[in-house]
């Protein structure tokens, strides 16, 4: 596999997890695990980078998902949007897109 592919793989396969159309798992045991950020974390500067990415290939439609996730998730100057929960054993009472600590009602981010 040539460089520039393996760099759009780890570009996709990080968007595709992002944006939730694929699992970390799904993308491992397809044999082609890796990723343009840590999979264990989301964090602004990541997404900045593979939006910039997206932009440069003109794939606008992967930088307005992207910048959808942004925008959920962080501020203009990239501090976390929602207040974060800092229970030690947090109560989850359901998953669904913004999973909420039962106990505090704060924001449980992976």
């Amino acid at each position: 596999m040539k460089q520039e592919q393996a760099l759009h793989i780890g570009m996709l396969n990080s968007f595709n997890v992002i944006t939730g159309k694929a699992t970390y798992d799904d993308i491992l045991n397809a044999g082609i695990g890796f990723f343009a950020h840590d999979p264990n974390e989301m964090d602004p500067d990541s997404l900045k980078i593979l939006i910039k990415y997206f932009q440069e290939l003109e794939m606008f439609e992967y930088c307005k998902e992207l910048k959808d996730v942004y925008d959920e998730y962080y501020n203009e100057d990239g501090s976390i949007r929602d207040p974060l929960c800092e229970c030690d054993f947090p109560v989850i009472n359901g998953y669904t897109k913004k999973v909420m600590c039962g106990d505090c009602g704060k924001r449980i981010l992976r």
